[in-house]
């Protein structure tokens, strides 16, 4: 089965993902976030299922999409989940809105149960996963050694086989029997699921025990880094280029441990937390490294300032859930509370001024650290810069940074990531941006 998700809000596609993929197995989901972007799918793919669309979107609406659908696909089942009446919307007028098996209306908020319905009765297929269990993507277990609930691997739709005991430790060879099978999943029950707040962001139901008097430095950070390989490995990076965001790494905590205690404190909590913000930080050091090799200005200090920015930027924030949402759904700083939003809009300047605090940090990094949430519109922080005004280097971290991001909002599907890299490289395609981005083109295109 194959269906088109369409809605211009990131957030509200990856929802919509969460919600097909714990109930229906086997089933490919493309993405689009504009009715025309969306209609160039349809004829890429002649086998698509179903469309679900919201109506209002740039570069055609809902609209546009299901007047182009019901003229050259008569019969493809449509979705329209939008925040408006429908009956106040131009293009549906002739929409039976539960009359049709082919098409269904569901007005935004939606909920789990709703939309699963709607996309149930579309494809006249009942959800087949059990619902009792979610999953959790298997790299992030290698980060630990312990559990505290129940692990579980599936073997059919209806069952699964604890492999974990809450309590328990494990190793990596553990994890990698089921690794070398191509499970990309193990699971935990929905109650622990919800219990320890489970996010994209943050496992806490995973722990790394360690003997007493046992320095986890190294170890820790090596398992970690194993993970995010792998993963940077799957979108096409070269080993080459993670070797070389490997040893500028392992120079710069060094480097900080002989100079600045502050500095070396925050860096050893979020290594030691092995959550969102250090694998975040890790992986944008390696796209920096990635791009700065395509560039004639590729040298070991340019590289060593990029990989520094990169490891420090976000160590201001505690929460990696915050990090998390400001990164990879901006639009979503809006929604937090005050105390939240203060803290998220002032990290940039926070960090900057402790790189500062470092007698022989690099020139430059605290630059980068402090312009890194600027954006090409000229409407991001600390100083809304426009696009000419944030030089090549501040440049090259930025377009690093957002990319990572979509990785993750993508859950690092390759071919997600390929179908979104045209329009990404499309929205850097101005001022100061437009050399840099050139330097990625190379290894996505």
């Amino acid at each position: 089965m194959k269906i088109i998700l369409v809605d211009d809000e990131d957030l509200i596609r990856q929802l919509c993902n969460i919600f097909l993929e714990n109930s229906f197995e086997d089933l490919k989901i493309l993405e689009a976030s504009s009715g025309n972007s969306a209609i160039k799918l349809l004829k890429e793919h002649s086998d698509i299922d179903l469309v679900v669309s919201d109506f209002i979107m740039p570069d055609g609406d809902g609209g546009v999409l299901y007047r182009y659908i019901r003229s050259n696909y008569e019969n493809l089942p449509f979705l329209l989940v939008t925040s408006n009446d429908i009956n106040h919307l131009t293009g549906f007028e002739k929409f039976q809105t539960g009359a049709s098996v082919k098409e269904l209306y569901l007005r935004k908020p939606i909920s789990k149960q709703s939309f699963v319905k709607a996309v149930s009765s579309l494809l006249e297929r009942s959800p087949e996963l059990n619902e009792s269990y979610k999953k959790i993507r298997i790299y992030n277990f290698w980060k630990f050694n312990s559990v505290e609930c129940d692990i579980y691997v599936r073997l059919s739709s209806e069952k699964f086989v604890k492999i974990i005991s809450a309590g328990s430790s494990y190793t990596r060879s553990d994890i990698n029997k089921y690794a070398d099978r191509q499970l990309e999943y193990l699971y935990i029950k929905e109650c622990d699921f919800n219990a320890f707040s489970v996010s994209m962001a943050s496992t806490p139901f995973l722990k790394l025990k360690c003997k007493r008097g046992e320095c986890i430095d190294v170890e820790t950070v090596k398992t970690t880094h194993a993970m995010i390989h792998e993963l940077v490995l799957s979108v096409g990076l070269s080993n080459s280029v993670v070797d070389t965001a490997e040893k500028l790494s392992d120079s710069i905590v060094a480097f900080v441990k002989k100079n600045s205690a502050a500095v070396r404190d925050l860096l050893k909590k979020a290594q030691d937390a092995k959550d969102y913000i250090y694998d975040h930080s890790y992986m944008t050091s390696i796209i920096c490294c990635e791009m700065v090799s395509q560039m004639e200005w590729n040298t070991r200090d340019i590289q060593n300032k990029l990989c520094m920015a990169s490891l420090f930027h976000d160590l201001a924030i505690s929460d990696p859930t915050l990090a998390m949402k400001g990164d990879v759904y901006p639009d979503s700083i809006n929604g937090l509370d005050d105390k939240e939003r203060d803290l998220f809009l002032s990290h940039t300047q926070v960090m900057a001024e402790k790189v500062r605090e470092v007698p022989p940090f690099p020139a430059n990094v605290d630059t980068v650290i402090l312009q890194h949430h600027e954006n090409v519109e000229g409407t991001g922080f600390p100083h809304k810069l426009s696009a000419q005004r944030v030089s090549p280097l501040v440049c090259t971290f930025i377009i690093a940074h957002d990319f990572v991001s979509m990785m993750y909002r993508l859950d690092f599907d390759k071919v997600k990531i390929k179908n979104e890299f045209p329009a990404f490289c499309a929205k850097y395609d101005v001022g100061n941006y437009k050399a840099v981005i050139k330097a990625l083109n190379p290894k996505f295109e």
